[in-house]
Order: C-alpha cells, then structure tokens, then sequence
C-alpha cells in the first residue's frame, strides 16, 4: 500500500444505507483501486465492505467523528468523499498522483478538485502549474469546502471544530481564513453527483441507481 495517501469515506449511522450502493460506484470509478488503504468511518452500525476498513467512532458529530478517524491513519495526506457524493465518471490515478505531488512539492494544506462555481469567482489565482489550477485566496468563502480532495492529515485536525459540514464549509473557513494557508483548486467537471439534500433523496439518487442498474 503507498504511505502516502489514504481514502476517507466520511459516512454515519444515520446515512449508513447509502454506503452499499456508494461502494459500488466508487469500488467501480476509483481507478487507483487498492492502492491505497480505504476506510469507511461511522459511529456504530455494523457494516463490512471489502477493500475498506471500517472505524467506528462512537461519536455522532460529523467534525468530531472525523478527526477520531485521522488519528487511525498514519499517512501524511488523505483523500476525502462523503458518502453521498456518488461518482459518475473515473476518478483517474494521474489526476490522484498529480494532486499529491504538487501538495507534497508546495506544502499544501489542501488541494482540492472542483467544478466551476460563482462563488469562487476572483477568489482564484493562477499557478503556472496547468491552465485549470489555481491558488485559493486568503479570504475566499468556501475554503473549507468538503468537495472531494486531498487533504493534510495535521492541518485538517488542527482546523476541525465540532461542527457538520456545511457548518465547516462556512464557519471552518472562516477560522481558517485567519491564518495564512496554502490550498490549490484544480478545476473539473464533477466526480460526482449528490444523493442525499437536506435529509432527502435527490433526483440524481434514482438516476444513478436507474443508470448503474444498482
């Protein structure tokens, strides 16, 4: 397995139904396949899938349960998906790769891949890496975004506050906007689709389930 990397999936008890039917795709668009360790955390609820550890934390605070989950890997970066976030397209071993060696060369605290969004309009600078990666500003909104990506082990438990993620998204970045950081954003039609909205199944829930024969 690489030291370097691992695969958070970011579950609970609450959306544990989601994970058999995420598994699948994510086991069938993660083209890096077992090359890194996986693992599944939740608070509780028996689960098993194979290829993934599951850890189970005890605790139902989303921010909470995810830092008791870091402490279990020992690699310096991790990837982060939540388990509604549902692949639709290969998720490439280059775009991985290429992601964890400019965190490694520039000594990122995040890198992120993200689909075009208003929000980060002016908020990005240029790298001269590629045309599509960019340096995230200091004050921009959603630094903290929970889209998927990689993430510093160190910095990423030191920023996490007791909060869910949209919480995070907006008082996390925030927090983190106070002090300097070094996040890259590589710009890209989405890895994914949302299952779940506000507690609800989405359109795209039954598409992908339609469209995957799940």
């Amino acid at each position: 397995m690489n030291k370097e990397l691992s695969v958070i999936v970011s579950s609970c008890d609450k959306y544990s139904h989601l994970l058999p039917y995420f598994t699948k795709l994510f086991d069938k668009y993660w083209d890096c396949k077992d090359r890194f360790d996986k693992y599944i955390c939740v608070e509780s609820v028996d689960i098993n899938f194979p290829g993934y550890k599951t850890i189970h934390t005890g605790d139902t605070n989303w921010s909470n349960s995810l830092a008791k989950t870091l402490s279990h890997v020992d690699t310096p970066y991790v990837f982060i998906i939540l388990d509604d976030f549902w692949p639709i397209r290969h998720i490439e071993t280059g775009d991985i790769e290429r992601g964890l060696k400019i965190a490694k060369e520039h000594n990122l605290d995040k890198y992120i891949f993200h689909y075009p969004h208003v929000v980060f309009e002016g908020k990005l600078d240029a790298t001269g890496i590629a045309p599509n990666i960019f340096k995230v500003q200091q004050n921009s909104e959603y630094t903290m975004t929970v889209q998927p990506g990689l993430w510093n082990v160190e910095y990423l438990t030191n920023i996490l506050d007791g909060e869910n993620p949209w919480e995070f998204e907006i008082s996390g970045s925030a927090r983190a906007n106070e002090k300097p950081h070094k996040i890259f954003m590589e710009i890209i039609s989405p890895y994914h689709e949302e299952a779940m909205s506000r507690g609800q199944f989405t359109p795209s829930y039954y598409n992908i389930i339609q469209r995957e024969g799940l």
